[in-house]
């Protein structure tokens, strides 16, 4: 019972892990992009 609780346990770790490298590789350059540099609005 024990070894099951601990497996649920890691599982989970394991994905949070990866949604949270999902968060910092895919989703902060993608919100990046909507940004306009200051120099193109100046003109």
């Amino acid at each position: 019972m024990a070894e099951a609780e601990e497996q649920a346990l890691v599982q989970s770790f394991v994905t949070y892990a990866a949604i949270e490298a999902l968060n910092e590789t895919v989703l902060h350059r993608l919100a990046g992009h909507d940004l306009v540099p200051f120099h193109s609005m100046v003109f």
